[in-house]
């Protein structure tokens, strides 16, 4: 999150607290209107309009990040739409793209787990990977090599050539469960085993 998203969020929180404190207060009858005069009273005064007007403007500029941060950034499609002779085709890319990752993920044996979340910015094909490795493994190199496979096998499968952006968050380095092991023991060929005694 960007520095003036984050201040902006923050200020949100502490004024929504702030004023909600403050209604609790008035509804119990806590606070005295007097009290509540005297403010408004404080604020009218000549030495504080000019902070009371900037504080205006302020508020105003930090509603503006949070409706920025809601509806102005890019949007995310979840289906690539492309043209031929035909017609149009749109593909939804959750499917085809996890086959792929689980795919390319089972042959590099160095990748305990994988999971992804694909989607379009504009015209670029966005897959964002949170990978967990064995540990011991040449994370850089094993990252390369997982990117650049998925980049090919997208497309091959959608069959179409676009820009592809593969991110890769390591998120744990940690060997396989006993469970994985087993079944990566079950597809090694025991040796004699048909063989006739």
């Amino acid at each position: 999150m960007r520095i003036g998203a984050l201040f902006a969020v923050l200020v949100y929180t502490i004024l929504a607290i702030f004023i909600g404190v403050w209604l609790i207060a008035i509804g119990i009858g806590y606070v005295d209107e007097k009290i509540l005069i005297y403010f408004v009273q404080y604020l009218y005064t000549q030495e504080h309009l000019f902070y009371t007007f900037l504080s205006g403007i302020g508020l105003i500029f930090i509603s503006f990040i949070f409706f920025n941060m809601s509806f102005g950034g890019p949007r995310r499609k979840k289906q690539v739409l492309f043209k031929n002779s035909s017609g149009e085709v749109a593909i939804n890319l959750h499917s085809p793209v996890e086959n792929v990752v689980k795919e390319v993920a089972s042959q590099i044996k160095e990748i305990v787990e994988v999971r992804q979340d694909s989607y379009m910015l504009k015209k670029l094909l966005v897959i964002e990977l949170r990978v967990v490795m064995r540990p011991g493994v040449k994370i850089k190199e094993i990252s390369e090599a997982l990117q650049n496979r998925i980049i090919e096998r997208i497309r091959e499968v959608i069959g179409i050539d676009m820009p592809i952006k593969v991110i890769v968050r390591v998120s744990r380095v940690t060997e396989p469960k006993k469970k994985d092991i087993d079944s990566d023991d079950e597809n090694v060929p025991i040796p004699f085993r048909n063989m006739d005694v």
